[in-house]
């Protein structure tokens, strides 16, 4: 199966006129009477395709159908967004078997795929169908230190894991939007192991801070919220920053001014003075609760103490 495809000399062409030209035409003809021919005639588009639009014909793509749906694919999507998010991107094989236990999980039995198991062409298209959100990266060697896992942080992945009831296909800031509690309602349960170096998940829960449900006409200059930022090229990479809003714009959008995070505990942020940046309302993952203040010369505000650990990934 070829991987590029590239017209043939002399083959059918399909369409070269945007959408908007196109509604632009059928309003001719169904505000202002225009004939169908008249109208394809004076804006350049096939008779036959003005006329199935009009009928409500064909209204299928051109050439061969996708085995799911735009909805499903972009469920797909999501879950690889959801991983790349927790620090684990995926790769082709990945989403091969990713895509292999959706079908099979439904029961749904594809024909054109051999096993439910599609094929890494399969996976190029998806990419490019969907190159505004997924992207392929070459993976690359890092220096040990930002290698170096300590027993600390395995602990803290393993609680955060825990700590997360994620829906399938859903970002953690989707699944915390469409909760109806006021605050992202957690089970604390407690580990039953003896060993010393095992940390309770319960003594994990109280250490996190209480992240509030985003609701967007609650927040006013001065409330601290948690937000992702997109950064690298394509914007592959994911980070968690706290921020402070400084002034509320249209179109559901914010000026913050960014915190940097002081200590390993994740409690004492300072502010970043020229850390002055834009977030739209879709990239607020959490609002926080007001930490305390610390004062300094000419009483301004240079750091702030959370009573708990912000699960911030900076840069």
């Amino acid at each position: 199966m070829g991987r590029k495809y590239k017209r043939k000399v002399g083959s059918r062409s399909y369409r070269d006129y945007t959408e908007e030209k196109l509604e632009e035409t059928l309003t001719k003809v169904t505000d202002f009477n225009w004939s169908i021919k008249k109208a394809a005639k004076l804006y350049g588009i096939p008779y036959g395709s003005l006329y199935n639009k009009y009928k409500g014909l064909h209204v299928k793509k051109v050439g061969g159908q996708t085995v799911f749906t735009h909805e499903e694919e972009k469920a797909i999507v999501r879950s690889a967004i959801t991983c790349s998010d927790w620090g684990f991107p995926l790769c082709i094989e990945d989403l091969q078997m990713i895509t292999k236990s959706f079908l099979d999980g439904q029961g749904r039995d594809v024909q054109k795929l051999k096993n439910n198991l599609p094929g890494r062409d399969w996976v190029y298209s998806l990419l490019k169908r969907h190159s505004d959100s997924l992207a392929q990266r070459l993976s690359a060697n890092i220096k040990r230190a930002r290698a170096d896992m300590s027993p600390e942080t395995l602990k803290e992945y393993f609680a955060n894991k825990k700590r997360l009831d994620v829906a399938p296909g859903k970002s953690v800031a989707q699944s915390n939007s469409d909760s109806d509690l006021s605050y992202c309602d957690t089970e604390i349960t407690q580990d039953s192991s003896t060993d010393e170096d095992t940390v309770p998940t319960q003594s994990r829960e109280l250490d996190e801070t209480e992240y509030f449900t985003v609701d967007f006409n609650k927040i006013k200059a001065g409330t601290f919220i948690l937000v992702r930022v997109m950064s690298g090229k394509r914007a592959s990479v994911v980070y968690r920053y706290v921020a402070k809003v400084q002034e509320l714009l249209d179109y559901n959008e914010l000026n913050v001014i960014g915190l940097k995070c002081i200590d390993t505990n994740k409690v004492l942020f300072k502010v970043v003075k020229n850390d002055l940046f834009t977030v739209p309302s879709n990239d607020i993952i959490a609002i926080l609760p007001d930490p305390v203040p610390e004062m300094i010369e000419n009483n301004q505000v240079e750091t702030y103490t959370f009573n708990r650990s912000v699960d911030v990934f900076e840069r």
